[in-house]
């Protein structure tokens, strides 16, 4: 898992109109990224509505991506809590379920302590399942020291670490200092870190347009940064948009639109307001998604360069 890199999804859970799991829009759509290239699916993360989702719904997604993924796209699930004996059994629950790695949160509103947070990596390590640290200090109210995330990344087991939402400065700083490697949270800053280092992102916009985000960053990899930013600017827009609401509110819909599942969330989500909505399909539609252009659009790009 060392290796990991490129574009990973944080993929949507859909629902059906009344909140179960659409069991086969989800399975079409892992199906999808399988197709796309899709380097990695986060199964069960905050895109996923992993608050929401009981210990036999996530054991299910684990399981059913695994099982149509057959290794050519690796599968991360979500499995930290704000309860650390519950995130350790996520984790080991997962691992049984085929995951090759998991995707563990700051432990949100207790609060705890560096030497707390400590303790709760280290126990969930154990496992033995290969371990993204994923630091949020927006969602957790956890704001931690360049200095503790790097004690923290040196917990064996902790392959890599996802950091949310984008900064720059710190996310230099630690590929600087840690020898794991490093994926953005962040769409919109995803071309200036891949630029810098960054091994990937853990993207949200990879939903929508998985090809065109996968090819984002191997072009940033390979160094051909003229064609990655061609992407970029394409879809800029579409970041901006997809977040003018909570994730996943935004996203949940602009699937909807290309009709891959409906927009409906779980409370305490609910679909964005109608000027948000205007917002998201004018930029999907402009950037091409709607009408199939944005697939061609990367032919286009490759013969221009």
């Amino acid at each position: 898992m060392r290796n990991l890199k490129g574009s990973l999804v944080a993929i949507a859970t859909p629902f059906t109109s009344t909140y179960e799991i659409d069991e086969q829009a989800f399975s079409k759509l892992v199906e999808w990224h399988v197709e796309s290239g899709t380097d990695g699916i986060v199964v069960c993360g905050t895109t996923g509505e992993a608050p929401t989702l009981s210990s036999e719904e996530q054991n299910w997604l684990v399981r059913r991506a695994v099982e149509i993924a057959q290794g050519k796209t690796k599968i991360l699930a979500g499995t930290g809590t704000n309860d650390t004996k519950t995130s350790v059994q996520r984790t080991q629950q997962a691992q049984k379920a085929g995951a090759d790695g998991c995707l563990v949160i700051f432990p949100y509103y207790n609060r705890p302590s560096f030497a707390g947070c400590l303790a709760h990596f280290r126990a969930v390590a154990k496992v033995g399942l290969p371990m993204m640290l994923y630091y949020h200090p927006v969602r957790t109210a956890l704001k931690l020291s360049v200095d503790q995330l790097v004690e923290l990344c040196a917990i064996e087991g902790i392959f890599s670490v996802k950091e949310s939402p984008g900064d720059v400065e710190l996310a230099v700083e630690l590929m600087q200092r840690t020898p794991i490697s490093f994926f953005t949270g962040d769409d919109s800053v995803a071309l200036a870190l891949l630029g810098v280092g960054a091994a990937g992102v853990c993207s949200v916009i990879a939903n929508i347009i998985p090809r065109e985000w996968k090819r984002l960053s191997d072009a940033a990899h390979e160094g051909n940064l003229a064609e990655a930013r061609e992407i970029y600017n394409r879809f800029f827009p579409v970041c901006k948009a997809i977040f003018l609401e909570s994730n996943p509110i935004g996203i949940k819909y602009a699937l909807s639109l290309m009709g891959k599942c409906s927009p409906v969330l779980r409370l305490p989500l609910v679909e964005p307001q109608e000027a948000t909505k205007k917002k998201i399909r004018e930029a999907l539609e402009s950037a091409g998604i709607l009408n199939g252009e944005a697939a061609s659009f990367l032919t286009k790009v490759k013969a221009a360069l």
